[in-house]
């Protein structure tokens, strides 16, 4: 079995007298200190071996007591000793296969203002995560063994507006409320849909005000049967059931209204891993809290706002899509018109298995969107390019914000909808939604084997200071 990186920090820092341990000493060194000046042999008498022994237990347990037992770990809060700055140290490389050590790395960053945001970086297999913090200026690696989830793939993750974090996999949800080191609640289907060959699958969506959330398990087409998508409401405290109902097989969901679920719905040709969607049946469905169900329309939503539903129409082919909103009920139809040739590109992800949408492509107060034009179009209907725009719902305008060459785009917004969040080749582009000409860079703050997969913040913002102030450096907290 390979070592783990994380597991030796702490072994070489608490016990280097175990790794290398004093000299014991000798018969010699023994006579020696009592000032015997004819050395005897090991033949001498018993008495004399019985005294010796005594004095190498009694020298022994000296050493013990007055030998220092290890160096202590950093501690971030008081600095490198005479300078006053954090402290920095590094992971070596290790192949023990003991129990990983708990603990978390934590990168300060130098920003010159606090931006409300918070982005959870994942890599599935295994979990890592990595909680980049803007408001407090921290980037923290929970690795596996560290975070509170077991070692399978991750399924999708959401940040509620309440600030709690869900993160689902094999059909549970567990919410964190602050640490990801430890799991506050849980939620659970009930029942949980167990088919032989399927493993349990779930998604996740809180409602906009907070405190409940929407599970859905999607449905299945197998060769043992058509299985319907299963849909719960439940309060994300204490996971009290306020409704449960039944949508067709092909339904996936989207996001939400003030007032219910929206969900994607098509008819699915063929059965288990030969599935696939009649592209033509596309429909957009509104699932109230009061378990009614209102059709919207032809398409696939992508995102929706309190009162409004954000839709691409496409032909067959899937290409030269129109971008419309609708109320809820698919009244007062707008179509928003394209800037130039391309063709409209959702931005929200996901990238792993998980249809709901895991950043807030729509902005806090609800007019303004985010989406991408794709450029160049192949013929696999997949462009070599991307440009970033905001549309603005009300006014039905778009404008550009930005360009990008990432084959699967990712924005968000902060929750004070100041500042847009571009995930571009691993690296992350702050844009001033005011004035795109101001941008903060920020590289390498997730490392190149996680990605984007939740989002969120607080536009409440704690009196932090100058982060600025702050050296840009790695602590390990153990």
């Amino acid at each position: 079995m390979n070592r783990d990186r994380y597991r030796d920090v702490a072994r070489a820092g608490l016990a280097p007298n175990v790794l290398n341990p004093p000299k014991a000493p000798d018969w010699e060194d023994i006579a020696a200190m009592m000032s015997v000046k004819n050395i005897p042999q090991r033949r001498n008498p018993g008495w004399l071996i019985a005294l010796a022994s005594a004095m190498i237990v009694v020298l022994l347990v000296g050493l013990a007591a007055i030998l220092p037992r290890g160096n202590p770990l950093p501690n971030p809060a008081a600095g490198a000793p005479g300078t006053g700055e954090p402290t920095s140290s590094t992971l070596p490389d290790s192949t023990l296969d003991e129990t990983p050590a708990r603990g978390t790395e934590v990168t300060f960053l130098a920003l010159d203002r606090v931006i409300p945001l918070q982005i959870l970086a994942v890599r599935p297999n295994s979990p890592s995560l990595v909680l980049l913090d803007l408001e407090r200026g921290t980037s923290t690696v929970y690795p596996p063994g560290v975070n509170a989830l077991p070692l399978d793939a991750i399924d999708g993750a959401v940040m509620t507006p309440g600030r709690e974090l869900v993160i689902w996999t094999q059909g549970v949800a567990r919410v964190f409320e602050g640490s990801l080191d430890q799991v506050d609640s849980e939620l659970k289907p009930d029942p949980l849909r167990n088919l032989a060959s399927f493993a349990p699958a779930l998604q996740v969506i809180p409602t906009a005000e907070g405190g409940k959330a929407w599970l859905v398990q999607p449905g299945i087409r197998a060769t043992t049967g058509t299985y319907p998508t299963l849909i719960e409401l439940v309060e994300i405290s204490g996971g009290r059931r306020l409704l449960a109902r039944e949508a067709d097989t092909g339904s996936y969901p989207v996001a939400v209204t003030a007032t219910g679920l929206v969900l994607n719905t098509e008819r699915l040709l063929g059965a288990g891993d030969e599935r696939e969607a009649d592209l033509g049946s596309q429909r957009v469905v509104h699932l109230r809290e009061d378990g009614t169900i209102t059709e919207v329309g032809p398409g696939r939503a992508i995102a929706a706002t309190s009162a409004t539903i954000v839709r691409l129409v496409c032909p067959s082919t899937n290409i030269k899509c129109e971008l419309r909103t609708s109320d809820t009920n698919g009244s007062d139809e707008r179509v928003i018109d394209q800037p130039f040739e391309g063709d409209w590109a959702s931005v929200g992800g996901p990238v792993i298995p998980s249809d709901a949408m895991p950043l807030s492509v729509v902005s806090p107060d609800g007019t303004e969107l985010l989406i991408a034009i794709g450029q160049n179009i192949d013929a696999y209907s997949a462009p070599d390019q991307y440009a970033l725009f905001v549309v603005d719902l009300e006014e039905g305008s778009a404008r550009q914000v930005a360009e990008s060459l990432d084959p699967f785009p990712l924005a968000t917004w902060s929750r004070d909808g100041r500042w847009i969040a571009l995930f571009d080749d691993g690296d992350l582009l702050l844009i001033d939604a005011t004035d795109i000409e101001v941008t903060i860079s920020l590289k390498d703050l997730i490392p190149k084997d996680h990605f984007p997969l939740a989002a969120g913040g607080d536009d409440r913002l704690p009196e932090l200071g100058k982060l600025g102030e702050c050296a840009t450096t790695s602590v390990s907290v153990w």
